[in-house]
């Protein structure tokens, strides 16, 4: 009888599904939030340890966004103001800007994490069939 190894007695099993993955310290309630949403949704195997700064910084911006687009309802709702005031439109304009900012860099950062629909799609799905109708732009 072969007697056991001690260090394959010391090997402790390994479980993928320890809980989701916390949320950096750095994120404050509302981000953290979405950061478990997502995390709880896809699964601690689809965010390796090198992609938390990007998801990290994708729950900042979604949060930023919405902020921002609170702000801008504010201001389209003050009645004692007049609208065609320069001043007005002036912040107006830049809190557009800002929102749309941060609505991008959030766009970019879901793509590069791959958590948008087109990225979560399987790979195997096809596209709608044409009708036969249909002709490509160099057919006519």
């Amino acid at each position: 009888m072969a007697r056991p190894i001690p260090l394959a007695q010391s090997i402790q099993p390994f479980s993928i599904d320890d809980g989701p993955i916390p949320a950096p310290d750095h994120l404050n309630e509302a981000q953290a939030e979405i950061w478990n949403s997502i995390v709880r949704r896809l699964g601690n195997d689809w965010f390796p340890t090198e992609v938390h700064n990007l998801l990290a910084a994708y729950c900042q911006h979604v949060c930023n966004g919405r902020r921002l687009a609170t702000m801008i309802d504010a201001h389209e709702a003050e009645d004692t103001i007049d609208h065609f005031d320069p001043l007005w439109l002036t912040t107006y304009d830049k809190l557009l800007k800002m929102l749309e900012r941060e609505n991008r860099a959030a766009s970019s950062a879901a793509t590069r994490l791959r958590i948008t629909n087109q990225s979560l799609r399987l790979p195997d799905a096809k596209k709608p069939p044409s009708t036969p109708g249909d002709k490509k732009p160099w057919q006519s």
